[in-house]
């Protein structure tokens, strides 16, 4: 119940959030989103799907965050399963903050 919950409060963290788009309404612990960040919301389903692959590759690389990808509606996407049940609220702030800065420095590079 409690990584159900979690993914829940992510979800929704996602919808209030303008640069992240929710892909689904989670019905467990999996949610799936893109980060898209005003200089992307014109971007084609191939860019925009090719800015989540490299974003994913970089948190990973950062070491903060372990997180996949997956592809819905033929564009890339992020997944976060919550398995954790001491993962908190501040955790899903700071993913937030992580994609949101590792996305910036990969935009500031193209």
């Amino acid at each position: 119940d409690v990584t159900f919950d979690l993914g829940r409060l992510f979800y929704n963290k996602l919808l209030a959030a303008e640069d992240f788009v929710p892909l689904h309404e989670p019905q467990c612990n999996i949610v799936a989103f893109r980060h898209v960040p005003a200089a992307m919301q014109a971007a084609t389903p191939e860019v925009l799907g090719a800015f989540q692959r490299e974003l994913r590759r970089r948190v990973i690389e950062s070491g903060k965050f372990y997180i996949v990808q997956t592809n819905l509606g033929g564009c890339g996407a992020l997944r976060v399963t919550i398995i954790n049940p001491l993962t908190t609220a501040y955790d899903l702030d700071e993913l937030l903050s992580t994609l949101r800065e590792v996305g910036a420095e990969l935009l500031k590079r193209e």
